[in-house]
């Protein structure tokens, strides 16, 4: 028979305590990151837009804007930032993943990823406009631009809104803003 001494009795017990409360956090935490997902994003919708605004908007997806007729067509579209590129005269220009608002106020990323360029005068500040960002602009068509061999549309940004990461609690931490943005 074998009898283990008191002290090792009392650390393998310490040890399988560790590992349930270690499991218990990686569940809360996962927990937590799919409620940041869902209460935090914010849909183009709820963002502080008038009744004159809604109308001008048009329901053009960014797959369609490739035509003559889309041109000057005002639009509202949401994605991630993929890239950002200062161009001349101040400009600045944003690389987008398109995304799309789920009923339920959730972005929504297509299985097929499909991207816009989406360009600017000024620049917006780094710490709230970077890789990765969640954004809703609207703007007018303005054009196409080549990247990976392929035509994507090009929108003129009109106005800017970004989109929370942050948990609740964590909202005057200031890469936390969420609201529109104005170019600097």
């Amino acid at each position: 028979m074998n009898i283990q001494p008191a002290s090792e009795v009392k650390m393998a017990a310490t040890h399988r305590t560790a590992v349930v409360f270690h499991k218990r956090c990686r569940i809360a935490a996962a927990l937590c990151a799919v409620a940041m997902l869902t209460a935090c994003t914010t849909p183009p919708g709820s963002a502080p837009t008038t009744s004159r605004q809604q109308e001008d908007v048009s329901e053009l997806k960014p797959s369609e804007a490739l035509g003559t007729q889309a041109q000057g067509r005002k639009v509202r579209w949401s994605g991630g930032v993929n890239s950002i590129s200062p161009e001349g005269d101040g400009r600045q220009c944003f690389r987008m993943l398109v995304a799309n608002f789920s009923p339920g106020g959730n972005l929504d990323w297509p299985r097929e990823p499909s991207y816009f360029y989406a360009c600017g005068r000024g620049t917006y500040d780094p710490q709230l406009v970077a890789q990765f960002s969640l954004l809703t602009i609207e703007g007018r068509v303005d054009g196409q631009r080549l990247a990976w061999g392929t035509l994507l549309p090009v929108l003129e940004i009109e106005r800017l809104y970004r989109h929370t990461d942050c948990v609740q609690g964590e909202e005057e931490a200031p890469g936390c803003y969420a609201g529109y943005l104005m170019p600097r």
